[in-house]
This record gives C-alpha cells, sequence and structure tokens, in this order.
C-alpha cells in the first residue's frame, strides 16, 4: 500500500482538485508523490491536476508513468481523458 502521507496528501489532493483548487491540489500530488513514487494513482491525478493548468506535456508526463504503475487499477487503465492523451501524442 502507499505511505500514510501519500494516502492522505493525494486524498487531499482530491479535496482541493474537486474543488476547482487545481494548484493546490498540484502541491499536494507533488509530495503525495514525492513520499511514494510508485502510486499510479497519485501520478494519475498529478496528470489530470497538470491538465486542469494547461500543462498539457506535464500531463502526459504523468499520465505516461501512471499507466506503468497502474497495477490493473481500471480508472487508470480505462481513463478517456488518459488514453485519448495518449493516443493523440504517439511519436
Amino acid at each position: 500500500g502507499a505511505e500514510p502521507s501519500a494516502k492522505s496528501r493525494n486524498d487531499l489532493g482530491i479535496v482541493h482538485y474537486q474543488a476547482g483548487r487545481y494548484l493546490d491540489a498540484l502541491l499536494q500530488f507533488n509530495q503525495a508523490n514525492f513520499a511514494d513514487p510508485t502510486s499510479g494513482e497519485i501520478l494519475f491525478n498529478l496528470g489530470l491536476a497538470y491538465l486542469q493548468e494547461g500543462k498539457k506535456k506535464k500531463a502526459l508526463q504523468n499520465f505516461k508513468q501512471a499507466k506503468k504503475l497502474a497495477r490493473g487499477n481500471p480508472g487508470i487503465l480505462t481513463s478517456i481523458i488518459l488514453n485519448d492523451l495518449l493516443a493523440g501524442n504517439q511519436e
């Protein structure tokens, strides 16, 4: 499982994200990612928050990592946002 601090920061980031406070969400997700760099869910959330901030390249990097570390998480693997972005950016 995730580091306790990673989980609490990720949860807090989700609260900020849902309230439309994307910079606050990014701060929490980045700290969660620092505490647990192997969490696909945290990386996915980072990608979503970067997308909201208009940082498509950063979003893409995080989505790629999230997909690698998804561990079968259907929320990540079947995400239309993630798959559309990755499909549109195939080199």
